[in-house]
């Protein structure tokens, strides 16, 4: 009986090879060549190799990366229905962020990710602020200079009174140190991978953004494949993965505020009162997004709704 030839699939990630997004990536490898008995393997790229962050999702449209692993708020307005889950307070755990979006990839989700298949989309904890200086109340981060991960994040910062700076997750530490920026929005997760703690001691879990991710196949190539294979590829890299990737994210970020409180970095937490504050601040930021994606007959509110409908989940022991 004739066998069929092996099929090196190339996937590109802007996260180094420790961050749990490329350690999902390598089981489901290992995963998909088992189960394909060798024909379909994965060549795995991390820490942009094959292109910078915000070239992620071109890398995966143009074909010269078969699969690609982006954030979306590293190619602002690119996918703002997406990003509705990045504003104030709409994802609360990764885990049911993960499946909101999920449950809203097919009617709404897929379109405006052209050229490509969406084979999942994933949600990350909300993010603390990390920074060179203490920061003990809201009114410390009037004039701060903050990194952020997003339109969203960048109008929550904004409201505060800071100024909102663009600075890519593997330049965020240098831009600590350098004196670029004062602050740093990132999920524990994130600054655990980075090791941001050892350039910003003291942290203020704000807690109201979070940053969304995408794994995605060029349009051609997953077409070209037979139906068993792209049917396998779906089981391994689909909507299982991307509850995985959640379930990754939440224990990564669980050892990553360890590692910050065991560090002897400052945490604070705001007030009640300052939760109120807060809240009432953000208002504008969700109404001002909803009337854009109104205005350009996009059904953001559709999507809002049904993202923030979804209460937290618990993770299985």
């Amino acid at each position: 009986m004739e066998t069929m030839a092996a099929l090196e699939l190339s996937v590109s990630l802007f996260v180094p090879p420790h961050n749990p997004a490329t350690q999902l990536l390598e089981l489901a490898a290992a995963e998909l060549q088992n189960q394909s008995q060798g024909r379909l393997r994965l060549r795995i790229y991390s820490s942009e190799q094959l292109g910078s962050t915000p070239d992620q999702f071109d890398l995966a449209r143009s074909g010269r990366a078969d699969l690609a692993y982006l954030m979306h708020g590293a190619t602002p307005g690119l996918f703002p229905l997406t990003e509705l889950a990045t504003l104030p307070f709409v994802v609360r755990d990764p885990v049911s962020g993960t499946a909101a979006l999920m449950a809203v990839k097919t009617p709404y989700l897929d379109h405006e990710h052209p050229d490509v298949k969406l084979l999942f989309v994933a949600a990350n904890a909300p993010m603390a602020i990390h920074s060179v200086k203490p920061v003990c109340c809201l009114d410390d981060f009037k004039g701060m200079r903050i990194r952020h991960a997003g339109q969203a994040v960048a109008a929550t910062l904004a409201a505060l009174g800071a100024e909102p700076i663009n600075v890519m997750p593997l330049r965020v530490k240098e831009a600590l140190t350098s004196g670029q920026i004062d602050a740093a929005a990132m999920t524990y997760e994130g600054a655990y991978v980075t090791k941001l703690t050892d350039a910003a001691p003291y942290v203020f879990e704000l807690n109201a953004n979070t940053v969304t991710f995408a794994l995605v196949m060029n349009r051609a190539r997953y077409e070209a494949l037979d139906a068993k294979s792209r049917k396998l590829l779906e089981e391994v890299l689909g909507a299982s993965a991307g509850h995985r990737l959640a379930l990754r994210l939440s224990q990564s970020g669980l050892q990553g505020q360890r590692h910050v409180q065991n560090s002897g970095a400052i945490v604070t937490q705001p007030s009640g009162s300052e939760h109120a504050i807060l809240a009432r601040l953000v208002e504008p930021v969700v109404e001002s997004a909803l009337r854009d994606l109104s205005s350009k007959g996009k059904p953001g509110r559709q999507v809002y709704d049904a993202l923030v409908a979804r209460g937290p989940e618990t993770l299985p022991e």
